[in-house]
């Protein structure tokens, strides 16, 4: 039975041992938590979104089990750090590249690094990468060997349970049906569904038969399911050992099925939740990446012990985790 929490530890193991394949057939399940690489100290590196991946899946005491003994955000300011490899994990934008080569070219802030994109990285993006850290470097080549490996991680989605996952864009509904929306910003909103339904299909190794609304209905389903499919098609036309890898488990006769529908279809259902108390404490409290904040008195706050299980003290609130 597919475990999607299961499949994407397994992907993110696999980065921090400083692996730059996406594993085995079996979907991870063969992945050695204890193997040569997981013993290294490194630094791990992220942006916000590869920050909310991570979250719900390796807490600090799995992070320091698999060596990381420093994690920074890829937008504050960071010290040197020499002599151990840096592990970036990232969305492939503009920005994002230009602190990578800024770090490495302008502040030389570590010797080994090692790039892990969130999902695929764009060859415009590669070219502009590469082109940046030629100009930046100066003619000296130390600066780009600094990068020891960049990898398509296909991560781009947050697994919240073992049959559930989000792609973490809240209020993409409004945004897409806004009457302000413009070009842009819709073709930003599909190519982040597109890039995060493809990271899950690739963390599960399959290759989908896809159903949406015909042309006479379309909407951001329709044009989701026709660019997600392109880009599974580009990839397997390829035919290059990564994608076969990629798609290990997709060899059967049977076939996954993927139903890609619009929120319009059953609008009451936005405004209903199940009969289990996790829906509920989303109903009524802050609950994001399996974390809930519940509003406490200050007075009461200080009173209770701080050493509670899964519980966190805060300005006027208590966080607990979920997984706990």
């Amino acid at each position: 039975m597919l475990n999607l929490q299961e499949a994407e530890r397994a992907s993110l193991i696999r980065m921090l041992n400083l692996s730059v394949g996406t594993g085995d057939a079996s979907g991870g399940r063969g992945a050695d938590p204890l193997s040569e690489a997981s013993t290294q100290w490194k630094v791990l590196v992220y942006d916000k979104s590869g920050k909310e991946v991570i979250a719900p899946l390796l807490k600090i005491g799995a992070l320091r089990h698999h060596g990381v003994t420093l994690y920074l955000q890829l937008e504050d300011n960071r010290q040197a750090v020499s002599n151990v490899p840096v592990v970036y994990f990232m969305d492939p934008t503009k920005e994002n590249i230009d602190r990578l080569v800024a770090d490495c070219c302008d502040k030389k802030l570590y010797d080994q690094v090692y790039v892990n994109f969130t999902s695929r990285v764009s060859d415009d993006l590669l070219k502009y990468m590469a082109g940046s850290m030629l100009e930046k470097s100066k003619g000296n080549p130390r600066n780009i060997s600094r990068v020891a490996k960049v990898v398509d991680r296909y991560c781009a989605f947050v697994a919240l349970s073992p049959s559930t996952f989000s792609l973490n864009m809240p209020r993409v509904y409004s945004q897409l049906h806004s009457r302000k929306v413009t070009d842009a910003a819709i073709e930003g909103c599909v190519d982040r569904i597109v890039n995060g339904l493809l990271s899950m299909l690739v963390t599960i190794r399959q290759i989908p038969i896809i159903r949406a609304p015909p042309e006479s209905q379309s909407g951001p389903s329709t044009m989701v399911a026709e660019r997600l499919h392109s880009r599974l098609m580009d990839m397997l036309r390829s035919g290059n050992a990564q994608t076969q890898d990629l798609f290990s488990n997709a060899t059967g006769v049977e076939r996954t099925v993927l139903i890609l529908l619009d929120r319009d279809m059953d609008l009451a259902t936005m405004l209903h939740h199940t009969w289990t108390y996790q829906a509920l404490a989303h109903d009524l409290f802050d609950l994001n990446l399996n974390t809930v904040k519940i509003p406490t008195d200050d007075a009461d706050a200080g009173s209770q012990s701080s050493g509670s299980h899964g519980a966190s003290g805060g300005a006027g609130h208590k966080t607990y985790d979920l997984d706990s």
